[in-house]
């Protein structure tokens, strides 16, 4: 009997320690920690709240009968490295036509997977969108026109651009350094709140620093500038201005609230054939099966080295000049490996945690979306190389 109570006893205590833990984080926290702890890659609908990204019926995407430019041996090599990178789905576009589609055994055409990182590349596709409409006025506006917090802070003025390029010069939580602050930016219901609490580390544009904490505030200044504007919120203006005009399908963001923001800088949630549309519309100067979707101009702007690193634009990726190990940040730490140059100069690319990519070669006419488990041994080179090499040597048969 004094067992049992004992037992009973220390489960009173573990209950109570859990409740204070809880309520202490909040229990919004405490849940996103273990749904992100122990979901893969294609579990989406464990990430609530959440807002749809209205979709809508378009043209379908065309697919080569024959005489395609990749052969098919070589989709099997590029389908057989992402596989065993852990890949979900592959698909390869070159002069706007699917060359090849595959996904793991399970998977379909329909299924959505975590894009990580990769929303950041398209918040600063909707910026184009905002600033073709008068929504933005410029990218070198302050911040502070936009975010009523640091309308008097010193803050408010650090550039638009300096967010977008991540050049901001905020401090970043660290997981290591800052474990509350990060947990609470990262899981919590309050992350533009606590985005906004991050203080100065650097001037703006005096350092680059790959952050969440960049993307989110950029997002929720366009966020109320659409609001403030009477046209709806992100995810509308989003589904309006770009995810309709390339007939993507239905897509899902993570937020904060049901009616707050999304998490700007990661978890849009969508099909590997809708991440090819997007890196379609990019290749042909923002334009999808002959609709205007975004300026041509901006799209220019979008793949334009920054001031800060030569290998980043506006929410994107450059694969030029060629790194061997692409760091994140000045002090190194997590990096991409690239084992080799692009065969190409011109590549431009959505880099997602892990191997979520989207990438883009203007100047082959060829668009790779590649979705899959998280694997911090991606190699960049690979895929891309593959389908150039095949595509260099049929311009070398003179077909």
């Amino acid at each position: 009997m004094r067992k049992v109570l004992k037992v009973f006893g220390w489960a009173i205590v573990g209950l109570l320690c859990i409740g204070g833990v809880a309520l202490a984080m909040n229990w919004t926290l405490a849940r996103n920690m273990v749904v992100t702890r122990g979901a893969g890659i294609t579990d989406v609908e464990l990430y609530t709240p959440r807002q749809v990204v209205q979709g809508c019926a378009g043209p379908k995407l065309e697919y080569y009968a024959e005489n395609t430019p990749i052969p098919a041996d070589v989709f099997a090599q590029m389908n057989a490295f992402s596989l065993e990178e852990g890949g979900a789905g592959l698909i390869v576009m070159v002069d706007g036509k699917v060359v090849g589609e595959a996904y793991r055994d399970g998977l379909d055409a329909s299924t959505k997977t975590l894009s990580m990182s990769m929303h950041k590349s398209i918040l600063g596709l909707v910026y184009g969108a905002a600033l073709a409409d008068g929504v933005i006025g410029s990218l070198d506006d302050r911040v502070g026109q936009y975010i009523e917090e640091w309308s008097d802070d010193p803050r408010g003025d650090i550039p638009l651009r300096a967010f977008l390029t991540m050049s901001s010069g905020l401090r970043n939580p660290s997981f290591i350094d800052d474990t509350w602050e990060a947990m609470t930016f990262n899981l919590s219901d309050k992350v533009t709140k606590t985005a906004l609490t991050m203080q100065p580390r650097k001037k703006p544009f005096e350092e680059f620093w790959y952050k969440g904490i960049d993307s989110q505030i950029a997002g929720a200044a366009l966020n109320r500038a659409i609001q403030a504007a009477g046209k709806g919120a992100y995810n509308d203006y989003l589904s309006e201005k770009i995810w309709c005009p390339i007939g993507a399908g239905d897509a899902l963001l993570w937020s904060e609230t049901k009616e707050g923001d999304p998490r700007f800088f990661a978890f849009l949630e969508a099909t590997a054939r809708d991440w090819a549309r997007i890196g379609q519309m990019i290749l042909d100067k923002g334009t999808f099966m002959g609709k205007n979707v975004l300026p041509e101009s901006y799209i220019e702007a979008y793949k334009t080295p920054s001031q800060t690193n030569p290998n980043y634009g506006l929410q994107t990726w450059l694969s030029t000049p060629y790194l061997a190990e692409r760091p994140y940040n000045p002090e190194g730490g997590l990096t991409v490996k690239q084992s080799a140059p692009h065969l190409a100069e011109d590549v431009l690319f959505f880099d997602g945690y892990g191997g979520q990519r989207v990438y883009v070669v203007p100047s082959a006419g060829l668009v790779i979306a590649r979705t899959g488990d998280v694997n911090l041994q991606w190699d960049d080179a690979v895929l891309v190389n593959l389908a150039l090499e095949a595509l260099q040597n049929r311009e070398g048969l003179g077909r």
